[in-house]
């Protein structure tokens, strides 16, 4: 008897073991594949078309608007699946989303011809003028400010507040927010006079006033002054924080420090240039380039020539003379910096005062992120090549820009083989096996382990090529996103069959839709969850699509 049970028993754990065992093994089938979820934002309503150039997403890429039209040349404005009234018109610019908290906003303009014109924000309007133009939201969306005309008068509205009204309110690179949204500034006209209006406060009145600005911590703002105009002659200043410079014939690339203590200018008087930093002549030329700061804001560097002769004044020390300087840069940490320039019809790359073999071109040129690596594309008469950290690589018929990854540690291009007509990717100088007619741009993940690229191996056939790997032949493919932990790969793709859909991990999902709007992003909201936005037709309908990752 107790033999038979023990018999029983182990008969009971075997079966049990078996059970356990396939489902363990049928459990993760089940959950490889990706759900996908489609959210529908709505369609076009009925009788009604979509104005192409009015659509927009929000920043997120979850939310869509639009302008559609119908034969009675009625204008709506849809926000996902929400319709306006019926308007005489939209202006051209709106509507437009806000960058982080999804705001939205247009400018509508009804009844008899369109006479009652006013800005719609987040659903309520604002009092109607003759006309508006120029909205925008400040930094953090929590203001918003726009131009309004009211007979022969404008004015600005802050918060839907008219301010006073003047003259005229000139329209280029005006109105502007402090990057902390608390300080609004904007040019005004009254009496054959100009002034800026800071706060609602007027301020010193000039002949003309152009290029209003904050610094970065919003502590101090900037702006060039005419001071007076006869016939060609023009006299300028810049006026930091209410204080005037020295006069000049004309100001030009007013530029600032990222720590907002320092500025430099070029100003031009009695037919030669000058250089002014932080209010001071620091020296004059026949010509100057554009200042530039590095982005610690300790370096600074500035190219100018005299008699045809270039140099770069690079933290008070001056380099050798050429014929012209092309490009300069500092490093991203501003540690280093490298300049190419052209001297008798040939081109050299300086780096920290290396200079590289000449050649007929040179460009781009591109330190890697942590600033220790550097490489840029160089051609003469024997073909391209790619020059890393000082090295010359191997020659080729073309060679594309060179990419670095995240890390720093990976150098990537594209090369055309001078025996044939397709490109093979080169990483670290090492040629991969497998030869495209196209290769598109290199898609490092976050952590620098993987990468992928876009191919075309046939007139419509390409195909995604990811840590070496073909995936599927599809006739389009869109960009790659990796997820955030380099574990997941994906992308739109229209497939040979005619059909567009999601790719992940080189799987096609199982859901197909009518198509996505040019470079609509893929957006991981986390490891193993990404959302995008598609289209299907009729309607069209727009689908917000949420896909998890098992």
């Amino acid at each position: 008897m107790r033999k038979k049970i023990l018999i029983i028993r182990i008969i009971f754990f075997t079966l049990l073991f078996f059970l356990n065992y396939a489902a363990a093994d049928d459990s993760p089938a089940l959950q490889t594949q990706p759900n996908e979820k489609v959210i529908s934002l709505g369609s076009v309503p009925e009788g009604f078309s979509i104005i192409p150039k009015s659509l927009k997403y929000s920043q997120d890429i979850k939310n869509i608007t639009y302008v559609a039209v119908n034969d009675k040349k009625e204008n709506i404005v849809r926000l996902n699946n929400s319709t306006s009234p019926h308007y005489y018109a939209i202006h051209p610019t709106t509507p437009i989303f806000g960058s982080f908290n999804h705001r939205h906003a247009y400018i509508a303009a009804s009844g008899k011809n369109g006479k009652n014109v006013f800005v719609v924000i987040d659903g309520k309007a604002d009092p109607s003028f003759d006309a508006v133009d120029q909205f925008i939201f400040s930094p953090d969306e929590s203001r918003y400010a726009y131009r309004a005309v009211r007979g022969k008068k404008q004015c600005i509205v802050v918060d839907g507040k008219p301010g006073p009204f003047y003259d005229g309110i000139p329209l280029k690179k005006n109105m502007t927010f402090s990057p902390d949204s608390r300080h609004l500034a904007y040019v005004a006209f009254n009496d054959n006079s100009c002034f800026l209006v800071l706060d609602g406060k007027k301020q010193k009145k000039y002949n003309f006033i152009q290029e209003v600005s904050f610094s970065k911590d919003s502590l101090h703002h900037v702006y060039k002054a005419r001071i007076e105009k006869k016939g060609l002659k023009e006299k300028w200043c810049l006026v930091y924080d209410g204080v005037e410079s020295q006069t000049y014939d004309g100001i030009f690339a007013v530029m600032s420090s990222s720590d907002c203590k320092q500025f430099a200018f070029v100003a031009f008087k009695e037919k030669k240039l000058i250089l002014v930093r932080n209010m001071k002549e620091v020296r004059a030329h026949e010509r100057i380039g554009l200042p530039l700061f590095s982005q610690d804001s300790k370096r600074f560097a500035c190219p100018f020539a005299d008699n045809n002769d270039w140099h770069i004044d690079i933290d008070n020390n001056i380099s050798p003379s050429f014929d012209s300087i092309l490009y300069f840069a500092f490093s991203p940490d501003s540690s280093r910096y490298a300049y190419t320039a052209a001297d008798d019809k040939k081109i050299y790359c300086i780096v920290d005062d290396l200079k590289s073999e000449p050649y007929t071109n040179i460009q781009p040129f591109k330190f890697s992120p942590d600033s220790k690596r550097y490489a840029f594309s160089a051609a003469d008469d024997e073909g391209g090549r790619i020059v890393v950290d000082g090295i010359p690589g191997k020659v080729y018929k073309s060679v594309g820009e060179p990419y670095f990854s995240p890390d720093s540690k990976t150098v990537v291009y594209r090369a055309l083989n001078k025996n044939h007509r397709k490109w093979v990717t080169v990483v670290n100088g090492h040629e991969q096996t497998q030869f495209y007619f196209a290769i598109k741009d290199y898609n490092f993940s976050p952590d620098s382990k993987r990468m992928a690229y876009a191919t075309m191996i046939d007139q419509g056939k390409t195909l995604m090529v990811v840590d070496g790997k073909k995936h599927p032949i599809c006739t389009i493919l869109g960009m790659p996103a990796f997820s955030p932990d380099g574990k997941h790969i994906a992308y739109h793709a229209l497939t040979i069959n005619e059909k567009w859909c999601l790719v992940v991990d080189g799987k096609q999902l199982p859901g197909t839709y009518g198509g996505f709007m040019r470079g609509t992003p893929i957006i991981f909201d986390s490891d193993s969850h990404f959302h995008t936005i598609a289209m299907r037709e009729p309607g069209p309908e727009f689908l917000r699509i949420e896909v998890d990752i098992p």
